[in-house]
């Protein structure tokens, strides 16, 4: 096996506010300093684009070797605000789970761009060859969800979940939200859809008597639906957003409200749904329900909840999720259901469970060639 190493500095951008993003970073990060356990890692957050720059001149002017290592949209731009030709010292690096306009400003820029196989654009790869930007692919994202992280987690807020005690059926489900869309638009994930799956998700657990916990994202709610303008104080208090109150709602009217419990993610704390993987994982029968749009979410489920996943396509998503959630179910991975709770067949031509995390394929890809 080849012995990888790096002498130099890492410095992580973490967008503001986007946990996906955020999670592929650490995950990468964790695989990082599982082969290099005396690296030091430098993280930054993307509103502080001027120290960023004053960081990386420092580093420009030392003639360090420095890996930039960032995620997303927001990624994108921060490269397209920081990069500086004459710097061939610092080796930028973008991990995404979609393509945006953005990205193809940033080709020639960034030495290595990571996204799933099922975002891949031919004309993408194509341009980036040319403009000299490694493209990394992987199947599904990368996340810093391991088995020892969501024990972690839940130990942290077991208090929270000892209702569950002694329960031997416990399902999940996970709130869509909205997503963008391309030309800066966002697709919504409405109060009428989640009030469809609060049907649906009632009467299964009431007909097979599961215990159920309910989580939403930072995404979920965030959009008002008619004017498309954020709702600032979404997930800012304890105020619950319109989305995740008609789940409720309707739930109420299928099961008791003793056998569900909300986990509303708020910023200030974060969210509570790792510890609801962990429960899952470890539940005599359990089964968790995902939003089609999630890749992030999706790929964090899969890689823990051997064949315990369930993902429901909504409005939110665009061809790209749908092209990674069938990429899954064809690998035996997972179930997929439509938007009327019908389940897509799909026939399986691999099986995926043994795979290597994207997480680490993307750091093993980023020190073999900042090298």
């Amino acid at each position: 096996m080849k012995t990888i190493a790096f002498s130099g500095d890492i410095i992580v951008v973490l967008n503001e506010g986007k946990i996906g993003d955020q999670n592929q970073l650490y995950g990468i990060t964790d695989a990082v300093i599982a082969k290099l356990p005396k690296q030091s890692i430098q993280y930054i957050h993307s509103t502080q684009v001027m120290s960023l720059k004053h960081i990386l001149d420092s580093e420009c002017k030392q003639n360090n070797n420095t890996i930039l290592l960032t995620s997303g949209l927001d990624g994108a731009n921060i490269i397209n605000d920081v990069y500086r030709q004459s710097c061939p010292n610092i080796f930028i690096v973008n991990t995404t789970h979609l393509i945006f306009d953005e990205h193809n400003q940033i080709l020639g820029k960034a030495n290595l761009i990571a996204l799933p196989t099922s975002s891949i654009d031919p004309n993408f790869l194509q341009a980036a060859e040319q403009k000299g930007s490694k493209i990394i692919q992987t199947i599904g994202v990368a996340h810093n969800s391991t088995p020892a992280i969501l024990e972690q987690d839940y130990q942290k807020h077991q208090k929270d979940f000892s209702w569950l005690a002694q329960k031997p059926k416990i399902a999940m489900i996970i709130l869509g939200g909205d997503a963008p869309a391309k030309d800066n638009k966002i697709a919504i994930y409405t109060a009428a859809e989640a009030k469809k799956a609060a049907k649906y998700i009632g009467e299964f657990c009431k007909n097979g008597q599961y215990s159920l916990m309910i989580f939403n994202g930072a995404r979920t709610g965030l959009y008002d639906p008619q004017t498309f303008k954020k709702r600032e104080w979404v997930h800012q208090g304890k105020q619950i957003d319109p989305v995740t109150t008609a789940f409720i709602e309707e739930l109420a009217k299928y099961m008791d409200k003793s056998a569900f419990k909300l986990y509303d993610f708020n910023h200030k704390v974060g969210g509570f749904y790792k510890a609801g993987l962990w429960i899952i994982k470890k539940a005599k029968d359990g089964k968790c329900f995902l939003p089609g749009e999630s890749t992030s979410m999706i790929s964090e489920a899969i890689d823990n909840l051997n064949g315990r996943t369930v993902i429901i396509q909504n409005n939110a998503m665009n061809k790209t999720h749908k092209k990674h959630i069938m990429s899954e179910a064809a690998a035996g991975n997972t179930v997929i259901l439509d938007q009327n709770f019908q389940e897509i067949k799909i026939p399986i031509t691999s099986h995926q469970y043994s795979r290597k995390s994207a997480a680490t394929e993307i750091a093993e890809a980023i020190l073999n060639f900042a090298n």
